[in-house]
């Protein structure tokens, strides 16, 4: 199959440093599939155009008739808020639009000589993540998640400043957990659902059945033995330049505010007593 006819795959993370950087990684070494970096603009702020535009559908499909009407055959002076183009064209011209964007990758893979594309994701929203496959049925969806407690170690040492009050500490593991579940919903051959400790533990039959879930092999097993993240990266300039940050540890008080909101679910998931 052509580049151009093969849906996208997008790797899915419950939050940030849960395992999607290294699927990236592993399906960009087959050299034939490659994984673009996060575009939140358009996986996350579009759908979210897309989705609140068609609540109450039919209401604003009716307002909207009216208000043409006005203008066109009643030829009346109006207060015109709710005049706009039709409703269900400018659905299309949306959902268009935003599949247009797709587009540009699909032949940007394809310029450079990929069978396949993909994107890397974060879940910040779970609404709009939810209509995605809504909108694109014929994508595949590589889906992981990690140990609530390393994965805020290192969101930690990473992002400071996101971490102010107990508030903070509260919605990361409220959101950790709950974008967790929203992928647990989803079922069926579209989605591959993977669990980072399992996959590090024993990677071979995970990246056999990786493989046949792209439908590409070739995977380069040596990526699960390279560590990235602490090598140095180049700036517009060209000088090297690391933001790599160790893991921080937790105090007992934010690991408390955390397992406040999700303990039973983070033990459901086969991670042991907080510590």
């Amino acid at each position: 199959m052509a580049a151009t006819e093969k849906p996208p795959v997008f790797v899915i993370g419950p939050t940030t440093r849960c395992g999607t950087s290294l699927l990236q990684r592993l399906l960009n070494s087959t050299g034939r599939i490659v994984v673009y970096g996060e575009n939140f603009a358009l996986l996350q702020t579009f759908p979210d155009i897309i989705r609140n535009y068609q609540r109450e559908a039919d209401a604003k499909r009716k307002v909207i008739a009216m208000a043409r009407d006005l203008l066109v055959e009643k030829r009346e002076d109006f207060e015109a808020s709710s005049l706009f183009p039709d409703f269900d064209s400018y659905l299309r011209a949306l959902i268009g639009s935003f599949r247009l964007l797709l587009r540009s990758y699909r032949d940007d893979a394809a310029a450079l000589g990929f069978e396949r594309w993909g994107i890397k994701h974060q879940i910040r929203s779970q609404t709009s993540f939810a209509i995605l496959p809504r909108l694109l049925p014929d994508a595949r969806y590589v889906m992981i998640y990690r140990d609530l407690l390393p994965v805020a170690r290192s969101a930690k040492a990473r992002w400071p400043g996101d971490f102010r009050g107990p508030q903070d500490w509260r919605r990361f593991a409220r959101n950790w957990a709950d974008n967790i579940r929203t992928m647990q919903r989803l079922s069926g051959d579209a989605f591959l659902l993977l669990k980072y400790e399992n996959f590090t533990a024993d990677p071979e039959p995970h990246l056999q059945r990786l493989e046949r879930f792209v439908e590409i092999d070739g995977i380069d097993r040596a990526v699960m033995t390279r560590r990235i993240n602490d090598q140095p990266r180049f700036a517009p300039d060209g000088s090297a330049v690391t933001d790599y940050r160790p893991p921080q540890p937790l105090s007992d008080e934010e690991t408390d505010l955390m397992m406040s909101e999700c303990a039973a679910f983070y033990r459901e998931l086969g991670y042991g007593a907080a510590g």
